[in-house]
């Protein structure tokens, strides 16, 4: 087995769940604290098995780097299109925008642009979980 860990910075999850959630941001960032300490509670009981921590910054910025680092640390064959599926998957619209046309071109996304609407969709709906569970 392995384990992949996602982690992002406080304050802009705080914020986005701040407007999803309707929760102050003093709310959300400790919120985002109390699944920190979840998720490093986890690593805990597991010290053998391989862990890889990204950070969702990190993948906006260089998502090419990441998902070949992904793909690396899995020892996972995977054809150029199931790559390019794979990078579509993890950049969120805004960042998109941020990013240059040419480097995304270049990364294989034939229209950088275009995130699927299932990826946005999910990301509210865990989230409406989360605090539906917490309440």
């Amino acid at each position: 087995p392995y384990i992949v860990v996602c982690r992002r910075a406080a304050t802009p999850v705080a914020e986005s769940w701040g407007k999803m959630m309707e929760t102050s941001l003093a709310e959300g960032i400790e919120l985002w604290k109390e699944y920190n300490e979840r998720i490093d509670a986890f690593l805990a009981r597991y010290p053998d098995v391989p862990v890889l921590e990204i950070h969702y910054e990190a993948i906006t910025r260089r998502p090419e780097q990441w998902i070949d680092t992904l793909i690396d640390f899995l020892d996972l064959q995977v054809t150029k299109q199931q790559r390019t599926q794979a990078i579509h998957y993890i950049l969120p619209r805004r960042e998109i925008l941020k990013l240059r046309a040419k480097s995304l071109l270049k990364s294989g996304l034939k229209r950088p642009w275009e995130v699927p609407a299932y990826v946005m969709k999910r990301m509210r709906h865990t989230v409406r979980r989360l605090f539906a569970a917490k309440e």
